[in-house]
């Protein structure tokens, strides 16, 4: 017995072979640093060569942005309305509350009840308001005037708004859709008023889309020239509209820098090229060529305005820069009715329309606002490699060693791994 237990007890204090020793606590801890470091710096890397990938991609495509965002304007006072309800249900000061609601509170609900509508018939009808964009010096912002209609149109196609059923189409018909449009604008350029309106007809020529224009303080000029395309336009009692002319104004220098002692050149190729110089001599003949271009483009500005208002082909003598007051208007047959835009867009609410009003998002700007490409990164990456080799010494060089080898080894060991 004595030599047994000798024996069991020099087998407890041979140590174990060297292959099957258990390593340590802190051999465990500092294998597991080691493997952390290394999966950091793999993991950077590789972030790394995927960034590259991805800014070189977007170097040549824009990704999709958001350009509107939406408020439901039949729920824009819901929070308003709450909370006025919260101070009706107040007792004064010195009535209990009980007292209070058995005797006068029942008449106030009673007074703020709204009118119950039956839920096949409300939002049957989609109205859709929106501001005419102005940018900051006055003009009309056409890009963003041309994205709301063609995606206001491309929507109504593909039925977003609704579907009302038919017999005929299997997949039912678009539900009709109001576009409201508040403008207020005093005219510009030709060009650009003409542009503006032509995108604005795009709303009035589709069918299904009733296009109501709004104008709470001004329509004039080119203004007008956009609001006329409405089916129906209203304005309110005081505003400004009509203005339907066209005019160019200048000045010629050419006589006071003589008097300067300076001789002014002006060279031309063309008879009717620049007409109106600023420096060159200015005949009867230029400013009579001038005058008949004037005319030629207002008599396409009437034509434009009477092809969507009729009614005005017989009163042309009202298309010749008049300026008029809303109520007039409406007498000359200039609006279909006098009414603020406020006033139109509770009727629709009333009326049960859903009103949805369309928004510029701030989010509209493309992301991509620095053109990068990975090929310009190279020249700063030579460089930044030059500086550390240079600047390195037998130590520095002896950890990156150490890092590429601990690194290799570890994918070297992942690759076995799943082999």
């Amino acid at each position: 017995q004595q030599q047994q237990q000798q024996q069991q007890y020099r087998m407890i204090q041979t140590p174990p072979p060297h292959g099957m020793m258990r390593p340590s606590a802190e051999s465990r801890s500092a294998l597991i640093t080691d493997l952390l470091a290394a999966l950091i710096r793999i993991g950077t890397r590789i972030w790394m060569i995927l960034w590259i990938k991805t800014w070189a991609s977007e170097h040549e495509t824009i990704k999709p942005v958001q350009h509107f965002v939406w408020e439901r304007l039949n729920d824009r006072y819901t929070e308003d309305a709450h909370i006025l309800n919260k101070v009706l249900e107040e007792p004064p000061h010195g009535i209990r509350k009980f007292r209070w609601r058995r005797e006068h509170n029942w008449r106030v609900v009673q007074r703020s009840k709204s009118i119950q509508v039956p839920l096949e018939e409300t939002f049957t009808r989609t109205v859709v308001v929106v501001q005419v964009p102005i940018d900051g010096s006055g003009k009309v912002n056409l890009p963003y005037l041309s994205d709301i209609v063609s995606f206001l149109l491309q929507q109504y196609r593909g039925r977003a708004f609704g579907t009302i059923k038919d017999k005929i189409e299997k997949d039912g018909l678009p539900m009709p859709l109001e576009v409201v449009l508040l403008i207020k604008s005093g005219g510009g350029s030709v060009s650009q008023y003409g542009l503006a309106a032509a995108q604005v007809q795009r709303l009035a020529t589709e069918e299904g889309i009733k296009l109501t224009v709004s104008v709470d303080q001004a329509a004039a000029s080119g203004g007008y020239m956009v609001a006329s395309q409405a089916h129906n336009l209203i304005a309110a009692p005081f505003a400004t509209l009509g203005s339907v002319g066209v005019m160019l104004e200048s000045f010629n220098v050419r006589d006071a820098l003589k008097n300067l002692g300076v001789a002014p050149i002006s060279l031309k190729a063309g008879k009717h090229k620049n007409t109106l110089s600023l420096f060159g001599p200015i005949t009867a003949a230029d400013e009579k060529h001038e005058v008949d271009r004037l005319r030629k483009v207002h008599d396409s500005f009437r034509e434009f305005v009477v092809e969507s208002r009729p009614t005005l082909a017989d009163s042309m003598n009202l298309l010749e820069g008049q300026v008029f007051l809303g109520e007039e208007a409406l007498q000359l047959g200039l609006v279909d009715g006098i009414q603020t835009s406020d006033e139109y867009i509770m009727e629709r609410i009333e009326a049960g329309d859903r009103v949805l009003k369309l928004h510029q998002s701030k989010l509209q700007s493309s992301r991509r606002r620095v053109q990068l490409s990975p090929l310009d990164l190279l020249p700063h990456m030579r460089n930044w490699i030059s500086k550390r080799i240079s600047s390195a010494n037998a130590e520095t060089v002896a950890s990156w060693v150490l890092s590429l080898s601990s690194i290799w080894g570890f994918a070297n060991h992942l690759y076995q791994k799943t082999k």
